[in-house]
């Protein structure tokens, strides 16, 4: 079941980084306030570490140890990286000395306290290998384990090249240049190569990212994970109705065994709001039908029969129903949150389409099709389209858990109209979820909507802030 906004979810409330590149040291945000649990952006100058912020920030989220993600944060400078969470948690990865690469210490702290810590030893540049002990490989798990039942929330990577990244959607991803691959770094070559391009002549890390793919795949991809989410919503509100069965006949069976009184005019009004309750639960089960989640309510066939039952009968037929409705309702309230979002995903994305909408359906999945109703392919869309459903479809699949959602640059191919307009579409699609959206951005269109969600990443002679 999701997650809905208030109800035990985490967010991330400050980051802290120490010398950058060897370079720069922020705060963000910058003062003592604290970063919006829903939203925040980075904006700064090419090179002033935006994108390798957020990057390194998923990585030392995400916890598979098999994935190589501290391998990742090994390639990065720095002295340290502190991220404070709203639970009291904080995680900090620290280097000793002067050093600002490799080797690392992973600290886990819980309202001051620590809780645990682990050294990452880098043996070839840009390498953390895999424990191959058995009591190593018990160590990287447990600490792992430790780490998210603390911190409360998944990470979740969208990179400008819209590469997806994510520990649990791994499993499902067959095709493994979706993940990061380190196999070829070698003893001797340093990761630390730095572009010419850097600002005031200083050279700068490169971006964290990850093997090129096929553009096809990735926007079917995206798809697929949308249509898994839905249906794994859709197994829950089965087993929800199937785990109420014993209870509806328990309740019944309690029910007549307590002598009934009947009084004819609080029958008729008993009946009177049983039928109001099976028309309105008659209208949410037709809504949830319409996407394919079949809640099998006959509520217009219960309706004609409560007509016919004779006036001696209603309070035995009240008695009879009322469980029965009971557990309907509590199948159709398990699915009507998710309803309500794939209804706002849907019609969001419509707004934007032109001469073509989407659809969906459990049953078919996640479609488009041509303003003549003729099924297109997604990969036939244009590139702001794409992107656009590329998008929306990896977030949808991350509001199920309390989670992180790094957007690398997401006004990229978007048209201005687009890009003003995208953020409250994102927002919105979060909404009554645990989703906290962190983005880098160029984009004054974007930018200018939510300024007091921007930090700015400000280099100067002097150093950053």
């Amino acid at each position: 079941m999701e997650i809905e906004r208030g109800k035990g979810w985490t967010s991330i409330t400050k980051i802290e980084v120490e010398l950058l590149f060897g370079l720069y040291s922020y705060e963000i945000p910058w003062n003592s306030d604290s970063l919006d649990p829903k939203l925040f952006i980075l904006y700064g100058d090419n090179g002033s570490g935006k994108t390798t912020i957020l990057h390194t920030l998923h990585h030392l989220i995400s916890g598979a140890t098999d994935r190589a993600h501290k391998s990742t944060v090994s390639r990065v400078p720095f002295r340290s990286f502190t991220i404070s969470f709203s639970n009291g948690t904080t995680l900090q990865a620290q280097r000793d000395g002067r050093s600002v690469q490799g080797t690392f210490t992973l600290n886990l702290l819980h309202n001051g306290m620590k809780v645990a810590e682990r050294t990452f030893k880098v043996t070839k540049p840009g390498f953390v290998p895999v424990p191959k002990t058995e009591d190593g490989v018990k160590l990287d798990k447990v600490f792992a384990n430790t780490c998210a039942e603390f911190i409360g929330m998944e990470s979740y990577l969208l990179t400008d090249d819209r590469q997806f990244d994510s520990d649990s959607v791994a499993s499902k991803i067959e095709n493994k240049t979706d993940v990061l691959d380190l196999s070829g770094v070698h003893g001797d070559e340093t990761p630390f190569d730095f572009p010419a391009d850097a600002p005031n002549g200083r050279r700068m890390a490169p971006r964290i990212g990850f093997d090129p793919g096929p553009a096809d795949a990735l926007i079917l991809n995206a798809i697929e994970r949308f249509d898994d989410w839905a249906r794994e919503r859709v197994v829950e509100g089965v087993s929800a109705s199937s785990g109420n069965v014993n209870a509806v006949y328990s309740h019944l069976l309690d029910r007549l065994a307590v002598p009934q009184s009947v009084n004819q005019h609080t029958t008729k009004q008993r009946i009177e709001r049983m039928e109001r309750r099976i028309r309105f639960l008659a209208g949410v089960s037709e809504r949830q039908a319409q996407y394919g989640f079949d809640a099998q309510f006959p509520g217009t066939d219960f309706l004609a029969q409560l007509g016919r039952v004779q006036k001696s009968s209603q309070e035995l037929a009240a008695v009879a129903l009322e469980p029965y409705l009971d557990s309907v309702e509590a199948k159709l309230r398990t699915q009507e949150n998710t309803v309500s979002a794939i209804a706002l995903f849907i019609d969001t994305l419509n707004e934007y389409l032109h001469n073509k909408y989407l659809s969906f359906n459990v049953g078919s999945g996640l479609r488009v099709h041509t303003s003549t109703g003729h099924v297109m392919p997604a990969q036939k869309l244009s590139s702001g389209e794409r992107q656009l459903l590329t998008l929306f479809c990896n977030i949808m699949a991350a509001r199920t858990k309390s989670s992180i959602f790094v957007i690398d640059e997401p006004e990229i191919s978007l048209n201005i109209k687009w890009q003003r307009r995208l953020v409250d579409s994102l927002l919105g699609c979060t909404a009554k979820s645990g989703v906290q959206l962190a983005m880098a951005s160029h984009s004054f269109e974007l930018l200018s909507k939510h300024r007091d969600n921007v930090t700015r990443l400000l280099i100067t002679e002097e150093g950053s802030h």
